[in-house]
């Protein structure tokens, strides 16, 4: 049973986590987002009652050593030199440093855990609530797209049960020939379902209603806003018109914005089953939030700044700020809802209502 955490709660704790992850390369704090999102994972899988293993930490590990390799063999750089390579081979032959594995293992620990902060929002979070996020102009899009991730699972079922049936009749693979009995069921059976859905999207009416041009004013506001955000990004190149840049980035994208907004008033749409906001999502909304607010204010950001970090030129000890990991601890505020959702059903043998038998 997935828990009942709002999908906007999920998405704002989804850009807090992203925004700490990508302004920190010290590895202690590091190490503890990737702890926490881990025991998130955890409880996840324990709450929908997911059989299938977690591969967070097994992927972090792949990316750790192969980031650790490639930077150690390409960056030739620090003061502690573990072996030499000869310069006889390219690009990778030189001194090879313990401050570049390092270097590679901290790049390869903040990509693990952007792959499990996103891996526990999949989790979490429905394709439907996922695809409602887009604006109501995209409805057509959303719905093939909705479709079509839901069909690469069941395409994936069949194509198992395709392969145990083939092999209780004899069938084995021996060369490019015995693919054939494989895929034209599994091709039959694409089509009937696609055959079926379309005929089903058909009778409900689906993409029946008239297309709505764009007018003119919305086409030159379209082509105002491109110029804007291509104006403000060259001004940013420039070191003298930084502001005027950044102030006219903001300007294309409000109204870019806008425009899908306005498109979108004129593709009603209505939703059979409302989400409900708790004060749990208030909640993990907050405590998500704080964790690199916080971050902006003196107390928690020293002047040495604590949370960038660099092996280089020399290995040293990262420094580790308590008032920052403390904050961090703000990222599990969605096990409040988790933990609402499991307490009645700790024991499945006991009813939830002592006068209803159990079953």
């Amino acid at each position: 049973m997935t828990p009942q955490i709002h999908t906007w709660a999920w998405i704002t704790w989804l850009v807090s986590a992203t925004i700490l992850i990508s302004r920190t390369r010290n590895p202690l704090y590091l190490t503890l987002i990737f702890f926490v999102i881990y025991i998130l994972a955890v409880r996840l899988n324990r709450v929908m009652d997911n059989q299938r293993p977690i591969l967070i930490i097994r992927l972090a590990v792949s990316f750790i050593l192969f980031s650790a390799i490639l930077n150690a063999l390409f960056a030739h750089y620090g003061s502690t030199i573990l072996f030499h390579i000869p310069d006889a081979f390219p690009i990778i032959g030189g001194v090879i440093t313990l401050e570049g594995f390092i270097f590679g293992a901290i790049n390869g620990l903040v990509l693990a855990c952007i792959f499990g902060a996103f891996s526990v929002v999949s989790m979490a979070l429905p394709t439907r609530s996922i695809i409602r996020l887009l604006p109501r102009a995209y409805y057509p899009a959303a719905v093939v797209l909705s479709i079509a991730m839901t069909f690469l699972p069941s395409t994936l079922r069949q194509f198992n049960q395709i392969r145990e049936a083939q092999a209780v009749r004899g069938h084995r693979m021996r060369g490019i020939k015995d693919w054939l009995p494989l895929v034209m069921p599994l091709l039959i059976g694409g089509l009937e379902r696609a055959f079926n859905l379309s005929e089903s999207m058909t009778a409900r009416g689906f993409s029946s209603r008239l297309e709505v041009r764009p007018t003119a004013y919305r086409q030159v506001i379209a082509l105002i806003s491109l110029a804007a955000l291509l104006g403000g990004w060259l001004l940013r190149l420039q070191g003298e018109f930084r502001t005027a840049g950044a102030i006219l980035i903001f300007a294309g994208g409000a109204l870019i914005g806008w425009l899908i907004w306005r498109s979108g008033r004129a593709s009603p749409a209505t939703t059979y089953r409302r989400e409900r906001w708790f004060a749990t999502d208030s909640l993990i909304v907050l405590c998500a939030s704080l964790t690199w607010v916080a971050h902006f204010f003196p107390i928690f950001v020293s002047i040495t700044n604590p949370l960038s970090f660099s092996p280089y030129p020399s290995l040293a000890l990262p420094e580790f700020n308590p008032w920052i990991g403390l904050s961090i601890l703000g990222l599990l505020g969605p096990l409040v809802a988790m933990h609402q959702e499991v307490t009645p059903s700790l024991d499945r043998n006991i009813p939830a209502n002592p006068e209803t038998p159990a079953l």
